[in-house]
């Protein structure tokens, strides 16, 4: 695992916190741990948005799960947008590779797959109503990304170097950055 690739998933998990901490909700942890070739990461929140907690009624949390599962990927594509323009090609090129709107190929156990079980859950079905509920959702989670980067550049940097913040921590570096 390189420094670089702990960057890219860095601005991932920070996505997902600092949206998170933008709706209002309590985060509990952010992590990334570098095993050999590998990275575990999580940033666990209340668990108000645990699908057993919520129902096709309740929109409100349906929503911001949402938000909050599409921002790490949106972060690591600003992120690879940020780096290349820094001059920095190797991060750039970790983060670059193309996220769609389309909930058509996913990866069991990742976000991607947890937002098509919700989708799946609210919609009954993937159709075009559920995948122009997502390109919506990716728009409002991009422009929260975008209002929040210096946010998300100051966690994702303490991430880096921590590896592991509190909520606590999380939330004061969050509040601290301008």
């Amino acid at each position: 695992m390189t420094i670089d690739d702990m960057r890219v998933i860095a601005y991932h998990e920070a996505g997902h916190a600092v949206v998170a901490w933008s709706l209002g909700l309590l985060i509990n942890e952010v992590r990334i741990e570098p095993n050999g070739g590998i990275c575990k990461h999580a940033m666990t929140i209340s668990p108000l948005l645990d699908p057993e907690f919520m129902g096709k009624s309740d929109w409100a949390k349906v929503e911001k799960k949402a938000l909050i599962l599409l921002a790490g990927e949106i972060a690591e594509q600003v992120g690879g947008k940020m780096a290349r323009l820094a001059g920095d090609d190797e991060v750039a090129e970790l983060c670059s590779y193309a996220h769609s709107a389309s909930l058509e190929s996913t990866v069991p156990g990742s976000d991607r797959e947890e937002l098509r079980e919700l989708a799946e859950l609210i919609f009954g079905e993937i159709g075009t109503e559920a995948n122009e509920w997502i390109e919506k959702s990716m728009a409002k989670a991009e422009d929260i990304i975008l209002g929040h980067w210096k946010k998300i550049c100051s966690l994702s940097n303490a991430l880096v170097e921590k590896n592991v913040l509190s909520g606590a921590e999380a939330i004061r570096i969050i509040e601290m950055a301008e």
